[in-house]
């Protein structure tokens, strides 16, 4: 199923097939209806394994939640598979929810912002660079010359040298010795 660039992904709407779809007994007459429940008691519910529960939850907030993602991501798949993510996360940790802390909306739009954080980050790591671009940069034998070429300029002025005044530099092989304190 394509979903990008359709009215189901601009109304937020792209979720609920895939719901109605793993939960038929849903719509059957001995589910309760949910829609008019406040959200409180919805989260109870879920925690319960009620799938009424997460379809209802889903169909509040699942725009909005698909709105804070694609905010973050800039990218409409990657922000309708965040919602997901999301909403199963819910599913799976509806007991962990605690009025005192929040409400049932801003616990969602957390669970969803944090995975679209993370998701952006996977997408911004560190990727190391290729030998070529490394062969061009200076060595660290060539920076440690040049700082202490620039502080020979710095330090020498009109007045004439002042090393005297500076403090003695370690030697390379005393730089990476730590003093042993026995107590």
């Amino acid at each position: 199923m394509q979903w990008q660039g359709t009215e189901a992904v601009r109304s937020g709407r792209f979720l609920s097939p895939l719901i109605r779809r793993w939960t038929p007994s849903v719509q059957s007459s001995q589910m309760p209806n949910t829609s008019d429940q406040p959200d409180d008691v919805l989260i109870v519910a879920l925690a319960e394994r009620d799938l009424g529960a997460l379809a209802t939850l889903y169909d509040r907030y699942g725009r909005l939640a698909y709105a804070l993602a694609y905010r973050i991501l800039g990218d409409g798949e990657a922000a309708e598979d965040v919602v997901h993510d999301a909403y199963i996360s819910a599913w799976r940790g509806a007991a962990s929810y605690r009025r005192e802390r929040g409400n049932v909306r801003g616990w969602l739009m957390s669970i969803v912002h944090h995975r679209a954080v993370d998701v952006l980050r996977r997408k911004t790591t560190f990727r190391p660079a290729p030998l070529e671009a490394a062969a061009e940069r200076a060595s660290d034998d060539d920076t440690a010359e040049a700082a202490t070429q620039r502080n020979a300029v710095a330090i020498s002025g009109p007045f004439g040298s002042t090393s005297a005044m500076r403090s003695p530099r370690p030697s390379p092989s005393s730089r990476n010795a730590l003093p042993i304190r026995s107590t």
